[in-house]
């Protein structure tokens, strides 16, 4: 499963899932197969993992690895690496909760994916912050479209004040 979803052989990955390997499992140094196709911009591989209904609210998703110099969540892994095709197929596909966050005024998001899109890595960056820093506009705005703020919002969706000026 590893060498499939690292190198975007959804066929492979396909046949080991139907073989019985757990498309929600864990590789021997607790990663993913989602975290890691989505590391490799495996594309076709995400797919055919939502299709099977990986769970990408997952938690697991979002540990931080020793060998992980950024320690970013996945969220922040596609914004560094600039995968927007892996990041728009989470984001869109990837399932959404049609639930308000808050019914205050200043939420303009009405909805809010099953991606944690604004959850910060241990430098307290969040995706948005580190496509913006990288200069991935894409991931930038496709994030803004769909919730991303730059440094984030609390657990009841309001903006958590910036200290960069828009």
């Amino acid at each position: 499963m590893i060498h499939a979803c690292s190198s975007d052989d959804a066929e492979k990955m396909v046949l080991l899932i139907n073989e019985g390997a757990d498309a929600n499992g864990l590789t021997s140094r607790g990663k993913t197969f989602l975290r890691i196709a989505c590391e490799n911009g495996s594309f076709e591989c995400v797919k055919k993992l939502i299709e099977y209904g990986v769970d990408i609210s997952d938690k697991r998703h979002n540990r931080y690895y020793r060998r992980d110099v950024n320690k970013d969540t996945l969220a922040g892994t596609l914004c560094r690496h600039n995968r927007y095709k892996c990041l728009k197929l989470l984001m869109v596909e990837g399932g959404k909760s049609y639930v308000p966050l808050c019914n205050k005024e200043c939420c303009n998001n009405e909805f809010k994916t099953s991606l944690d899109i604004n959850s910060k890595n241990e430098s307290g960056k969040t995706p948005y912050e580190i496509a913006y820093n990288e200069g991935y506009i894409g991931c930038c705005l496709d994030l803004s479209r769909h919730g991303g703020y730059l440094n984030g919002c609390d657990e009841y969706g309001h903006l958590i004040e910036s200290e960069y000026k828009y």
